[in-house]
């Protein structure tokens, strides 16, 4: 199970402390410094910071390499014009094609607005790009009191079960569920057996990836040297192909799914929120 968990912190002597107010300012300076407004690039360092203080370093600073590339080739609207169409407790938000974490949290402020009239809202997303850590969002609706869930697509990197080829995305779900006392109970996974962000990380240390979680698309387990994974595009498999992998999100889901049905009838004050 080592490989499925949290990485553990590195010992002291490895490694250079910085205090995570600091490393937000600096994250931010540098989307500032590609044109991102102040307040959306200190959006994408909270994001990210808070993703490396959860030690999930896979969705954390390492990936702003991966954002500043998305705008240095145009992919990614630094200042873009995000529209709202709606009604009701539900709606759709264009993002312009700006950063995902920016547009995410516009999808949590508009969602928040509508659920304490209606008791619940459903707010999509279309035209935005990466928004790091499903959890995040699901708790920022937390913290305004209210049951939280955001999910998203992505890009084909996934096999389907007996199946070959990049047909799915690693698709994350989050849940977060208020409780009398803290801590909360949040649900944070991808649905395949890791995150792509999971090689980056073991191709950055010069680990090796463990047989089980890639394969070629010929279907041939593959292990050894993450950097492999970059040169021969391998695919990573579907949560659910081993057992060891199917606990991680099949034996919590049924807890979850109890507790959101006991909460919503037995604490009607608790207002159940969905966000997409």
């Amino acid at each position: 199970m080592e490989f499925y968990e949290r990485e553990p912190p590195i010992p002291e002597g490895e490694f250079v402390r910085v205090g995570a107010d600091d490393l937000r300012g600096f994250v931010s300076s540098i989307f500032k410094a590609y044109g991102v407004p102040e307040g959306d690039a200190d959006v994408v360092a909270d994001v990210l910071v808070t993703a490396d203080l959860f030690g999930v370093s896979s969705h954390g600073v390492q990936r702003v390499s991966r954002y500043v590339g998305g705008i240095k080739c145009g992919n990614v609207n630094v200042k873009p014009k995000i529209s709202f169409h709606g009604r009701g407790a539900v709606g759709v938000v264009d993002g312009d094609n700006g950063l995902g974490h920016v547009v995410g949290v516009k999808c949590v402020e508009l969602a928040l607005e509508r659920v304490r009239d209606y008791g619940l809202s459903l707010i999509l997303a279309k035209n935005s790009n990466h928004y790091g850590i499903a959890g995040y969002y699901a708790l920022k609706i937390l913290d305004a009191g209210f049951i939280g869930f955001s999910s998203t697509n992505s890009e084909g990197l996934v096999s389907y079960v007996n199946s070959l080829g990049r047909l799915l995305g690693t698709n994350p779900i989050a849940i977060a569920i208020p409780t009398l006392h803290p801590p909360p109970i949040l649900f944070d996974s991808a649905t395949s057996i890791i995150p792509v962000g999971k090689i980056e990380i073991y191709a950055k240390l010069g680990k090796s990836i463990p047989e089980g979680w890639v394969i070629d698309l010929e279907g041939n387990m593959l292990s050894g040297d993450a950097k492999i994974y970059f040169q021969l595009q391998p695919v990573i498999l579907h949560l659910g192909i081993s057992w060891i992998c199917s606990l991680q999100l099949y034996v919590p889901r049924p807890q979850l799914l109890r507790l959101l049905s006991h909460v919503q009838l037995s604490f009607p004050t608790v207002s159940p929120l969905l966000y997409l």
